[in-house]
């Protein structure tokens, strides 16, 4: 199988597996990875040019960053309780494992690895951006009425994390639409 064969049978993977956060708070049809690697990708594309960052390293990074869970699944590590399934320090061998694994030795796995490491400006830019579209989607769930549902979490690490000044004003205008 060549290495375009092993990226393509990975991104139909995302579509069949669904993010771990939303089935476990039990979302009814929660979205998949690729619906979230999706918007990601849309978003980073759309916001680079706003954050003085390179547009094209942007968007292969978005598209990337979460191809590795079609081996691994989606695995968090931050919290406690069941959600949260394996230590970082094991999150990171088994996506380091997959990555080499569905990208070889290749351009892409240098790309993914940058990600994973958050090595340049672009890199970190989406690693946030990642974290904004958890909220984005927190949101609409939210708005379609999960009254018994508590969605904090979620937006508790956003909070934590987004430290970029665009991506933060971003952040607190979504927010400040939530507590409406």
């Amino acid at each position: 199988m060549s290495n375009l064969e092993r990226i393509f049978e990975a991104a139909g993977k995302l579509k069949k597996t669904k993010r771990t956060g939303w089935t476990y708070i039990k979302i009814k049809n929660p979205e998949s990875v690729a619906d979230h690697s999706y918007r990601t990708s849309l978003m980073a594309f759309l916001l680079a040019k706003k954050l003085g960052l390179d547009e094209n390293k942007m968007i292969k990074l978005a598209l990337l960053h979460d191809l590795v869970e079609a081996e691994t699944g989606d695995l968090v590590v931050e919290g406690k309780g069941p959600l949260f399934n394996t230590t970082k320090e094991e999150k990171q061998k088994l996506e380091k494992k997959a990555a080499q694994k569905i990208f070889k030795n290749s351009e892409y796995l240098e790309l993914w690895e940058e990600y994973e490491d958050k090595k340049s400006e672009e890199a970190r830019a989406v690693w946030e951006i990642d974290k904004l579209e958890v909220v984005v989607q927190a949101l609409e769930y939210e708005k379609e009425g999960y009254p018994n549902t508590d969605f904090e979490d979620f937006w508790a690490t956003a909070r934590s994390q987004i430290k970029n000044s665009e991506l933060r004003k971003i952040f607190l205008k979504l927010e400040e639409e939530r507590l409406k």
